[in-house]
């Protein structure tokens, strides 16, 4: 089965350096290059919010009193 490495680097000049090495054996590979965007890079990890940007723990709290009036 091939080994897939997905990482990131600095293009100049029309040389690809990666951040870290991609640990393939010696040979030719595909090679896949789209541009970052610049800016924050966005995490599954980020808080979501909705889209009338209240955070999740808003969104809790808010479901969490809805929940009440009813108990």
């Amino acid at each position: 089965m091939a080994r897939t490495y997905v990482g990131r680097g600095t293009a100049k000049d029309g040389v690809i350096r990666l951040d870290d090495g991609a640990g393939l054996p010696t040979g030719r590979v595909r090679v896949i290059v789209e541009p970052e965007r610049p800016g924050k890079r966005h995490s599954i990890f980020d808080i979501p919010t909705a889209g009338d940007g209240r955070t999740a723990d808003e969104i809790l709290q808010e479901l969490r009193s809805l929940r009440d009036e009813w108990t």
